[in-house]
């Protein structure tokens, strides 16, 4: 893998591991309290974006490694599928050029969230009341718009 976008990974990582600890201090996600949704809400922004970045960051490397020709703002999965990089580098470009177009997939949910998060507010801290009250889930929105 790139150098690039395992430390975007990483970062990744870090704030996921953020948020980890916030549900661990609160003794879960749903229970973290008010003072700290604003770290929570950070954090959560911070990991899709950096999660999406390693794709970004990926992209740019097949790009510098295998055809430099392409301006850093030029690069996207079409435009990297239409030039002559070797087999194995193209088929994991398609790889993502399909999961982004599917919205079944994790990576079109995954993308989708760093798109809300970086537009709108993408934490909705609403709470549903249930007789089980030893049960408390919390989810992101399978579609958060």
């Amino acid at each position: 893998m790139f150098g690039s976008v395992s430390k975007k990974l990483e970062m990744a990582r870090y704030f996921l591991n953020n948020l980890k600890s916030l549900a661990d201090e609160a003794g879960s996600f749903a229970h973290i309290g008010s003072s700290k949704r604003i770290e929570a809400d950070a954090n959560l922004d911070g990991f899709f974006f950096e999660l999406i970045s390693a794709k970004d960051f990926f992209l740019q490397e097949v790009n510098r490694k295998f055809n430099s020709w392409l301006k850093s703002k030029e690069v996207s999965e079409g435009k990297l599928l239409s030039l002559n990089i070797p087999q194995n580098a193209k088929e994991q470009v398609e790889k993502i050029q399909v999961k982004r177009s599917d919205d079944s997939t994790w990576f079109w949910r995954i993308n989708n969230y760093r798109n809300v998060a970086t537009h709108r507010r993408l934490f909705q801290w609403g709470f549903v009341a249930s007789s089980e009250a030893e049960k408390v889930k919390v989810y992101l929105f399978q579609n958060p718009d």
